[in-house]
């Protein structure tokens, strides 16, 4: 099967192997002369098979499918949502036949191509009056007139017309044909247009048909030095294009179980004060004293104050540092049980 990638100014051919077996990709290569991959073509029981992806996918009444199977003679829309535009495949067999038409002398006068009754190649699929190919300055011309989705020569767009030459392939929004001038018996040039022949049977080319066969030469010998050129450089090599086969595979695995809580051995809260309650009781007594002495008058509020503040300060802090170091380790064990529990 061959796939025509028909973008806004060239044709890109992919040719797929009867053997439907592989992967092959369609590309593009950007500003930066980097080539990169849009969409797949895989190969499942025996038939292609268009594989959509997140970013370039196929369309069908405006709605995205996941997959189509490729159809030979039919028209596929692909979006590509990284660039923002549409393209087109078009599947066709991988050889081409086609049907031989002498032109003649309407050439002359133009052939025109489309879907109207005056058109000499009728394609439904086209515009009236797509094109013509006419004979101006005894040279021959393809004139688009009202192509919407262009005229391509050797797989390149036209600007409103191009001078074919022998042997040129036009392609017309999936009409494929060609320009040949070939000698006949008696030395002198004919002129035909072979148009392929689809299986649907949607061309009619009100042209003469003909059959053409080409004259041998007896008195050709090919030299004993061609035989025996290879056929191949030792620098060349092929190489087969990787297949890629979607599959789930089952995986067994053993998880441990997280690792269990382990008990609040914190220390009484009696073991932590009782040292700085021992060391504070020096201050206590000078509390006791300084108070004592303001009681019985030996002594004033004034005189008794720095005593007073100091063994304030020291029952204070034998109360608020304890409390304040418990509750910090019960926060940092709390990160470390979170921690192991996300490792886990």
């Amino acid at each position: 099967m061959r796939v025509a990638v028909i973008r806004e100014k060239k044709i890109q051919n992919i040719i797929l192997a009867d053997a439907t077996d592989g992967n092959h990709w369609i590309t593009e290569t950007d500003s930066n002369g980097i080539e990169r991959n849009l969409i797949s073509i895989e190969a499942e029981d025996g038939r292609w098979k268009l594989v959509s992806n997140r970013n370039v996918y196929y369309v069908e009444n405006m709605i995205m499918k996941h997959y189509v199977y490729l159809k030979e003679n039919s028209f596929y829309m692909v979006r590509n949502e990284l660039e923002n535009y549409n393209f087109v495949l078009y599947t066709s067999p991988t050889i081409t036949n086609y049907n031989y038409y002498e032109i003649g002398s309407k050439v002359e006068d133009g052939i025109l191509i489309g879907k109207s009754d005056q058109a000499v190649v009728k394609y439904p699929f086209i515009e009236d009056n797509c094109c013509q190919i006419k004979k101006a300055n005894n040279k021959i011309f393809i004139v688009e007139q009202n192509a919407k989705n262009g005229i391509y020569v050797n797989n390149a767009r036209i600007n409103k017309y191009k001078e074919i030459k022998n042997g040129d392939v036009i392609f017309v929004f999936g009409l494929k044909m060609m320009y040949v001038v070939i000698k006949d018996n008696h030395g002198m040039p004919v002129h035909y247009l072979c148009v392929n022949d689809i299986d649907n049977k949607n061309v009619k080319v009100d042209l003469m048909s003909s059959s053409i066969s080409f004259t041998s030469n007896s008195n050709f010998e090919e030299k004993e030095e061609n035989l025996e050129f290879p056929l191949y450089d030792e620098n060349e090599y092929f190489y087969k294009i990787p297949r890629f086969v979607r599959q789930i595979k089952k995986v067994e695995m053993q998880i441990d179980a997280p690792p269990n809580k382990q008990e609040d051995q914190t220390m009484p809260i009696i073991l932590t004060v009782g040292p700085m309650l021992t060391m504070s009781l020096t201050s206590v007594v000078t509390l006791y004293s300084s108070i004592n002495g303001v009681l019985n008058g030996t002594s004033t509020w004034a005189s008794a104050l720095p005593s007073l503040i100091m063994g304030g300060a020291m029952l204070l802090s034998m109360i608020l540092w304890p409390t304040i170091s418990r509750r910090f380790q019960k926060k940092l064990k709390k990160k470390k049980e979170k921690r192991k529990t996300r490792k886990v």
